[in-house]
């Protein structure tokens, strides 16, 4: 899976309330004054910085592809998905719930335990239709365990 689209990070978080009581704004305004933000390239007002900051991102998520079309190996196959964030955020709404909730509130930019359900999902889901034989057979021991 490649990296995630952070750009929609500031979109969706900039004007909320961080648990410590400010918006997270100013928490990541202040930690980027002070040169300690864990994330400054996405959770920054400056837009150019973002979109470098994405440019980036996919520039190090196309190295999947490169190793996947250049490296076999005997025991695995690989296969690339970008980040489908989109795709969970639709399901998401789709059920009453709000972009917020997908990204971890205390520091604002990994997902969420409820957006890394339904990652799992999603990508059990593909890998269900187009790589079935990444899964394996059922163990036929289930029954006993």
């Amino acid at each position: 899976i490649g990296l995630a689209h952070g750009s929609v990070l500031w979109d969706i978080l900039h004007d909320r309330k961080h648990p410590i009581g400010a918006t997270y704004a100013a928490v990541y305004e202040f930690m980027n004054c002070l040169h300690i933000s864990p994330c400054w390239g996405w959770m920054n007002p400056n837009a150019t910085v973002r979109n470098i900051t994405d440019a980036w991102a996919y520039k190090l998520s196309d190295v999947y592809n490169k190793i996947i079309s250049t490296h076999k190996y005997p025991n695995f196959d690989m296969v690339y998905y970008p980040f489908p964030f989109d795709e969970i955020l639709k399901i998401w709404i789709t059920h009453g719930g709000q972009p917020y909730e997908l990204i971890e509130p205390i520091d604002g930019f990994h997902p969420s335990q409820q957006a890394n359900a339904l990652l799992a999902d999603w990508i059990w889901n593909e890998l269900e239709t187009n790589h079935p034989n990444f899964i394996g057979s059922i163990n036929p021991y289930n029954t006993l365990l």
